[in-house]
């Protein structure tokens, strides 16, 4: 089985290109996820991969909409093997890259909104537990639904 779920943020910003042939949008991108372990001596640190993505589709209009540099997303999708020949080199060459099947935003809104600039802040703010015996909220007793009828 070829699944692969990758939680990362993108290194650069949004670029659509639409397809010359079947006018499909596409978004070629990449995206930067990390792991923190203990080396041999027992120090930690941390190790980033670099996995380049691919997009189609809705999904590609959706990541033009609403990604940009720094974006935290999930994606899920399976690897692919591409190949080309270097036009300089004349040598074959590949690379392995994730074709996205889903994608989702982590990032809260307000990080969005104070994001457009390009760049990563992050201003998340966990939010604030509805507290009702704070609010006076009362919960009112409850009606016979039979003689509501």
């Amino acid at each position: 089985m070829n699944k692969t779920i990758i939680i990362g943020r993108l290194i650069k910003d949004i670029e659509l290109k639409t397809s010359s042939s079947t006018g499909t949008a596409i978004v070629n991108n990449t995206i930067a996820t990390s792991r923190i372990r203990n080396n041999q001596n027992g120090e930690r640190i941390e190790e980033t991969l670099f996995l380049d993505i691919v997009a189609f589709n809705r999904t590609a209009e959706v990541m033009n909409q609403y990604l940009h540099k720094g974006s935290k997303l999930a994606v899920e999708g399976y690897l692919q093997r591409q190949t080309w020949v270097d036009n300089q080199t004349g040598q074959n060459r590949s690379k392995i890259v994730l074709i996205i099947e889903n994608m989702e935003m982590l990032d809260n809104k307000q990080d969005n909104q104070n994001n457009n600039q390009g760049g990563y802040q992050n201003n998340y703010q966990q939010p604030r537990q509805n507290n009702y015996q704070n609010n006076n909220y009362q919960q009112q007793p409850r009606q016979n639904q039979a003689n509501n009828y």
